[in-house]
């Protein structure tokens, strides 16, 4: 059966996974803390390999319980409204963790950061939702090139 018990399974679906997105990159981040591990790229990169699977899971997961036509615009706007969700909720634990459970990595940061001495709690949260949902929308870009798509 591919209907979902959600009255708007579209909302539902992205902020389900958008929550699941958010979790996994809470849990690299704080890795990346105890390991010592802040200035490494490669292990940064992992944040867009989290944002790139949760996409593909919720593009799967809506395309799989739901009998919505599946367009790609439609695809699109899930891959948005996931990476929304999911980097708004990041950014809520950044906002937290640079203003008030560390806020020696915030000097950290303006120290090192190439955009460092204009950071604050509020710029890195928003520049986190902003690339964030930057490479959502690419991912869901790519990802929906792969579903098939309904014939005209």
């Amino acid at each position: 059966m591919k209907i979902m018990n959600a009255k708007h399974p579209f909302k539902t679906t992205a902020l389900k996974y958008g929550l699941f997105l958010c979790g996994g990159l809470i849990v690299l981040f704080l890795i990346m803390q105890l390991s010592g591990l802040t200035g490494s790229l490669a292990f940064r990169l992992l944040d867009v390999v989290m944002i790139y699977l949760m996409v593909g899971l919720a593009l799967h997961h809506y395309q799989e319980h739901t009998e919505e036509g599946h367009s790609y615009l439609r695809n699109l706007g899930l891959a948005a409204a996931t990476s929304f969700y999911g980097m708004l909720f990041f950014a809520l634990f950044i906002f937290i963790y640079l203003s008030y459970l560390n806020p020696s990595y915030l000097e950290y940061l303006r120290e090192n950061a190439p955009m460092g001495p204009y950071l604050n709690p509020y710029i890195a949260s928003v520049l986190l939702v902003v690339s964030g949902v930057g490479v959502g929308m690419l991912s869901g870009f790519i990802q929906a090139l792969k579903i098939k798509q309904p014939e005209f």
